[in-house]
């Protein structure tokens, strides 16, 4: 055991506790420097504090401190970096209790910044999109103006909690003893819960409006105890919605509050048609739609695997766009989902159906999603009503519902928590969305028209491709489903008597292909439409020819560009007056080289006709490697 003296300097030029004439070091013999620890005042000059002639031993214990931890704002200065702002003429760090007195406004503006406690009687603001760590308890006793920065709890040794009515954009909880929110918190940016477990005293809400949703990141068991809100916000007007509850025990009656619903008990307007449904496969007796049920009450507890279609008017309660919310238990960890293929009707496009949800509350990309074998094809809504397949690319809001169709057999679909908030990207589109562009070549085909005033467009695909046949193939076509709106049409292509939506078929395909307008329940009455064909180069570099037949005027247009062709015609219509002729000019094949460095390859290009055709030859940098011109066949 040996004894001495010695000299001790702390640099805190970075790294301040407290006032600068408040330092101490505490020494004692067993480290526990609560109680029995000896006192020693600090000398402090440029950043450093000096202690001389400290007496130690060998088995001592030594830790700097500051009698003065507690900081308030002196209203000199604003900006949190700046040592005039704090009365200890310091900048906050993890070991620091800070208050914000009344009146003053401290802005965090351009770099993150630390703390232990926080309370704030005047207000503080977020000027960028920074991060704000707290080790200790925050306490808002007035404003937070949180702009698009993060507040991040990580205490080191105690549990922390959240005081007043706070208002975030994203919160960060690491913190393995807990957080715990004692009066109200709002989220509007990201909820990521990296250690330890967030209390919510069914206190919090994840926000939703104009600029987006709040989005729970990788949301798994044990990151929350109690129950929170999810708002959704609504900005299609009048509109039928599919929307997905997202949380466990919640019911009708929280969304009854912020629109009118009608048709069964509990809602405005009990009789009537119902303004809600959800989607039962064993209620069809001899039609799909006989699987659209009826709730019996706006207190039924809610699936939040099951999906809701359902009629938001203008009301009582809100006209235009509006949010809405439903509080209950967080979905945590993966969710499974069955959905079979009953044989009700006989006809497999009918047969099939489920109405599902994105369990999170959070944006999902569809690739994450693992599907089995009988599965077939999901589908949207568009705000015009209009249902639209999606593939891989696909993201899926917060509270969104969608359809799957499943082959015979059904199908099972694994829902990852890991992947929700995958993209980190909040932005709701939702139903405005477009569909991704597939890697095939496509020609895309769209009908406009106008509808109470408005123009509007439908889509249907058709495309070539390798891996298709000329029969409907999982994974690559999709049926056409009609419009939500009975009296709006809807474009389709045929494939073995099937509407299609994207209709995908061999490379070397040559036939003529029905172009169908239909219109579900028709007003009889003569309508003006247009036929946009786009992407035809595309096409043509494929080895396509498309030809477009109008039956009725006996016109046939060699498409050789994006064409539009506008019509008249009978919306009651329901045999195809357009037709698609598709064809493959020439039939390319190849001979590999017989071995390595020999030149007897070939690639060989026949046009079948006796006409006269110029070849010319490109490598996959698209460099003409050859020219044959006045070739027949």
């Amino acid at each position: 055991n040996y004894a001495g003296t010695v000299d001790l300097a702390f640099d805190v030029s970075s790294l301040g506790l407290g006032s600068d004439t408040a330092y101490k070091l505490l020494v004692d013999a067993d480290g526990v420097f609560a109680s029995g620890a000896t006192e020693i005042p600090g000398v402090f000059a440029a950043g450093i504090v000096t202690f001389t002639g400290v007496s130690l031993t060998s088995t001592d214990f030594f830790t700097l401190a500051n009698s003065d931890f507690s900081i308030v704002s002196t209203g000199v200065t604003n900006d949190w970096h700046l040592p005039t702002t704090w009365s200890c003429g310091c900048i906050p760090t993890l070991g620091s209790d800070v208050s914000i007195l009344a009146a003053h406004n401290v802005f965090i503006n351009g770099q993150n910044a630390q703390t232990g406690g926080l309370t704030i009687d005047g207000s503080l603001t977020f000027n960028a999109s920074d991060t704000l760590q707290i080790n200790g308890d925050l306490t808002n006793n007035n404003t937070i103006s949180a702009g698009t920065g993060a507040f991040h709890f990580t205490g080191a040794s105690l549990a922390q909690n959240i005081n007043g009515t706070v208002q975030m954009y994203s919160m960060i909880v690491d913190n393995s003893l807990g957080l715990t929110i004692n009066n109200s918190l709002s989220v509007q940016g990201w909820l990521n819960i990296i250690s330890g477990t967030l209390t919510t005293n069914n206190a919090l809400t994840l926000q939703s409006n104009s600029t987006g949703t709040a989005a729970f990141y990788r949301p798994d068991a044990g990151d929350i105890s109690g129950d929170y809100t999810v708002e959704r916000f609504l900005d299609e007007g009048e509109s039928y919605y599919l929307l997905a509850p997202v949380v466990s025990g919640g019911d009708l009656e929280d969304w009854n509050q912020e629109f009118e619903m009608q048709g069964f008990t509990g809602t405005e307007w009990p009789g009537g048609i119902s303004s809600v449904y959800y989607y039962d496969q064993n209620n069809i007796s001899t039609s799909y739609y006989d699987v659209y049920t009826v709730p019996t009450n706006t207190l039924d507890i809610l699936d939040p695997k099951v999906g809701y279609e359902i009629y938001v008017g203008n009301d009582s309660k809100a006209t235009g766009t509006r949010t809405i919310d439903i509080s209950g238990t967080p979905v945590l960890g993966n969710v499974s989902y069955t959905c079979p293929h009953l044989v009700k009707t006989g006809n497999p496009t009918d047969d099939g159906w489920s109405l599902i949800t994105n369990p999170y509350p959070a944006p999902l990309k569809w690739w994450t999603v693992t599907k089995s074998a009988n599965y077939d094809a999901a589908y949207v809504k568009r705000n015009t009503g209009a249902r639209q397949s999606i593939n891989n690319l696909w993201t899926l809001g917060s509270g969104e519902a969608f359809w799957v169709h499943s082959n015979p057999g059904g199908t099972t679909l694994d829902f990852f928590s890991i992947y929700a908030g995958f993209d980190k990207d909040i932005t709701d589109t939702y139903n405005l969305k477009t569909t991704t562009s597939l890697e095939d070549p496509v020609l895309d085909i769209k009908l406009s028209y106008t509808h109470n005033n408005l123009a509007e467009v439908n889509y249907t695909y058709l495309g070539f491709s390798d891996d298709a046949t000329d029969a409907k193939d999982n994974g690559l076509d999709a049926y056409k489903l009609n419009n939500i709106y009975t009296d709006k049409p809807n474009l389709s292509t045929t494939n073995n008597g099937n509407l299609m939506e994207i209709n995908m078929l061999s490379m070397n395909n040559s036939s003529i292909i029905p172009v169908n307008i239909i219109t579900e329940y028709p007003s009889a009455i003569m309508k003006n439409y247009t036929l946009g064909f786009e992407n035809v180069q595309d096409l043509l570099e494929n080895n396509k020819i498309l030809v477009l037949e109008d039956r009725d005027l006996n016109v046939f247009i060699d498409l050789t560009q994006d064409t539009t062709y506008s019509f008249s015609m009978m919306d009651s219509i329901t045999q195809p007056r357009f037709f698609l002729h598709t064809s493959s000019p020439l039939t390319v094949s190849s001979n590999d080289v017989s071995c390595y460095g020999a030149n007897d390859g070939k690639l060989l290009a026949d046009g079948f006709s006796n006409d006269s055709k110029n070849y010319t030859w490109r490598n996959v940098v698209n460099n003409v490697i050859a020219t044959s011109s006045g070739v027949t066949g």
